[in-house]
C-alpha cells in the first residue's frame, strides 16, 4: 500500500508539474525561461507551507480572542458576585438598624410600665408577663445579631479574599495574567511571521515591476507592428488611388486614339476627294502637291505618335498584369497554406452574390490559350481586367478568413492531432489548438462573422462558435465569460469572451477550432498562412 501510494503521489505530481518554457520576446529577441519539476515543486511547497502558517497564525489569533473573552466573562461574574455581597451587607446592616430601634422601643415600653407600676396604674402580674416576654424577645435579637455578625464577617473575609470566592478570584486572575504572557509571545511570533511576509510581498512586487517593464516592451512592439500595418494600409490607398488613374488615363487614350482614328478617316476622305478632283485642278497642282504632301506628313506623324502611345499603354498593363499575378500567387499560396483550394472559395462567392461570368483566362498567359481574333491590346487590358476581379475576390475571402490566434499573448501548450489526454493518459485526437494566456486575458474573434453559438457545449464548457462563410466556421471554448448572443455579428478581433476554465479542463487556457464543411482542419496552418500574408 505504501508502494502504490509513492507511485500515485509521483505521478500526480509529474502531472500537476511538468517542465513548463515561458517566453519573453524584446525588441525582436526572444528569451527562453524555463522552470522545471522540483523548483515548481519547491515553490508549491513555500507557498503551501506560507498558507499553512498564516492559517495557523489567524486561528490562533482568533482562539486567544475566544479566550480572553472567557476569562473577561469570568472577571465580569466575580465582579457581580462581589457586588451582590455588598449588596447583602448593606441589607445586613440595615435588620441590624431595626433589631436595635425594636430594643430601643421596647426599654422605653418597660420605663413607662414602671412608671405607671409606681403610680399604682398596672397590675404586677401583667407586668412581669409583660418583662418576660421583653426578656425572650431580648434573647431572640442577640440570636439574630450574632448570626448577622457572623454572616458579616463572612462577607467581609469573602470581600477581602480570605473566603473561597476571593481565592477563585485571585486564581482566575493569575490565570489570565499567564494567557496574558503566552499572548503577548505570541503577539510578538505572529508579528515575526508577518515581516517575513511583508519581505516576501516586496520581493513578489519587485517581480511584478520587472514584468510591468517587459508587458511595457512588449506594448511598444505591438504599437510599431500597428503602425507599420497602418502605412501598409495607406500603400494599399494608393495603389488603388494609382488604379483608378491610370483606368481614367486608359479611357483617354482610347478616345484618343478613336480621335485619331476619325481624323485618319476623314484624311483618307480628303485624299480621295483630292485624288478625284485632281483632273481638274491640274492648274493648281503644285499647291495641291505640297498640300497633299503636308497631309500625309500630319497622317504619319499621327501613325507614330498612336503606335507609341500603343507601346506605353501596353508596357503599363503588363507591369499592372505582372503585379496583380504576383499579388495573386501570394493570396492563393496563403490560402493554400491554410489547406483550402481558393477555385472553390471563389466558386462558393460567386454563387453567394447571385451569379459569375467573365472572360477565361490560362494560369500563365501567353504560353497558349489567348483568342487569336482580338488585337494584343485589347486581349491585354482583357487581361489585366480579369486579374483584378480575381484579385479583388481574393483579397475578400482572405478577409473573411480566421488567419489570426484568439488571443493576444498566449504559449502554445498543445497541438492539433493525436496527442496523450491530460486527464486519463490516454491516446486521443485533439481537434484543435490550447492557446495558455495570462489570467483575465480577452478572446477575440479571428475574422468577421456571425455568432450561430453561445453557450454552455457539453465537454467545452462556455463556448462561441462564430460562422465566417464560405464552409468555415471558428469555435472557442472552457471560457469564464461569454460576451456576445447567438445571431450577433463581430468584426475581426472582437471580444468574444475571458478566458478560463470551464468544461473538461485542466486549468485556465483558450481551446481553439476551425470547421471547414463542418471537418476539424489545423489551425496552425490558417496562423501561419496569416503570418506570410501580413509579412508579403
Amino acid at each position: 500500500m505504501q508502494r502504490q501510494a509513492e507511485s500515485r503521489l509521483r505521478a500526480f505530481l509529474r502531472r500537476s508539474f511538468v517542465e513548463r518554457e515561458f517566453y519573453l520576446r524584446v525588441d525582436g529577441r526572444v528569451r527562453y525561461l524555463r522552470l522545471g519539476s522540483k523548483i515548481q515543486i519547491c515553490a508549491a511547497a513555500i507557498l503551501v507551507a506560507a498558507g499553512l502558517w498564516v492559517t495557523y497564525a489567524s486561528v490562533k489569533t482568533v482562539l486567544y480572542a475566544s479566550i480572553v473573552d472567557s476569562k473577561d466573562r469570568q472577571i465580569e461574574q466575580s465582579r457581580l458576585a462581589y457586588v451582590d455581597l455588598l449588596q447583602q451587607i448593606n441589607d445586613y446592616h440595615a435588620q441590624y438598624a431595626r433589631v436595635i430601634e425594636s430594643l430601643e422601643d421596647n426599654q422605653a415600653f418597660l420605663l413607662n410600665l414602671m412608671e405607671d407600676e409606681r403610680a399604682g396604674g398596672l397590675d404586677k402580674a401583667e407586668i412581669e408577663r409583660r418583662v418576660v416576654r421583653s426578656n425572650a424577645a431580648r434573647d431572640r435579637i442577640v440570636a439574630a445579631r450574632r448570626d448577622i455578625d457572623q454572616q458579616l464577617r463572612q462577607a467581609l473575609r469573602d470581600a477581602t479574599g480570605e473566603g473561597e470566592v476571593g481565592a477563585r478570584i485571585k486564581d482566575q486572575i493569575a490565570q489570565i495574567r499567564s494567557l496574558l504572557e503566552v499572548t503577548e509571545a505570541e503577539r510578538a511570533q505572529i508579528k515575526k511571521a508577518r515581516d517575513r511576509i511583508a519581505d516576501r510581498l516586496s520581493s513578489v512586487e519587485a517581480d511584478l515591476e520587472s514584468t510591468e517593464d517587459s508587458k511595457r516592451g512588449l506594448e511598444a512592439t505591438v504599437s510599431r507592428l500597428q503602425s507599420e500595418l497602418g502605412k501598409t494600409k495607406a500603400d494599399r490607398t494608393q495603389l488603388s488611388a494609382a488604379q483608378l488613374a491610370l483606368s481614367v488615363q486608359m479611357g483617354r487614350l482610347q478616345a484618343n486614339l478613336l480621335n485619331a482614328r476619325e481624323r485618319e478617316a476623314q484624311l483618307e476622305g480628303e485624299v480621295l476627294d483630292l485624288e478625284a478632283n485632281l483632273d481638274e485642278a491640274m492648274v493648281l497642282g503644285s499647291d495641291l502637291t505640297q498640300e497633299r504632301d503636308q497631309l500625309l506628313g500630319q497622317v504619319t506623324g499621327l501613325e507614330a505618335r498612336l503606335v507609341s502611345l500603343q507601346e506605353n499603354q501596353h508596357g503599363v498593363v503588363a507591369r499592372l498584369t505582372t503585379q496583380t499575378r504576383e499579388s495573386i500567387g501570394i493570396l492563393e499560396s496563403a490560402i493554400e497554406t491554410a489547406g483550402l483550394n481558393p477555385d472553390k472559395l471563389l466558386a462558393r462567392m460567386y454563387t453567394a452574390t447571385g451569379g459569375q461570368g467573365g472572360p477565361f483566362l490560362p494560369a500563365e498567359p501567353g504560353q497558349g490559350g489567348e483568342v487569336a481574333d482580338h488585337p494584343p491590346q485589347e486581349f491585354s487590358i482583357a487581361s489585366l481586367d480579369a486579374y483584378m476581379n480575381r484579385w479583388e475576390a481574393l483579397q475578400q475571402v482572405m478577409a473573411a478568413l480566421p488567419l489570426a490566434a484568439p488571443v493576444d499573448d498566449y504559449r502554445l501548450t498543445s497541438r492539433f492531432g493525436v496527442r496523450r489526454d491530460p486527464i486519463n493518459g490516454r491516446r486521443a485526437r485533439h481537434n484543435g489548438l490550447d492557446f495558455a494566456a495570462p489570467v483575465g486575458a480577452d478572446v477575440l474573434a479571428t475574422a468577421p462573422g456571425k455568432v450561430v453559438y453561445a453557450g454552455w457545449y457539453g465537454r467545452y464548457g462556455r463556448m462561441v462558435e462564430v460562422d465566417h462563410g464560405y464552409g468555415v466556421r471558428t469555435r472557442v471554448a472552457h471560457m469564464r465569460k461569454i460576451y456576445v448572443k447567438v445571431g450577433q455579428t463581430v468584426a475581426f478581433r472582437d471580444k468574444l469572451g475571458m478566458q478560463g476554465s470551464s468544461g473538461r479542463s485542466t486549468g485556465p487556457h483558450v481551446h481553439y477550432e476551425i470547421l471547414v464543411d463542418g471537418k476539424a482542419v489545423d489551425p496552425m496552418n490558417f496562423i501561419k498562412a496569416g503570418r506570410n500574408v501580413f509579412k508579403g
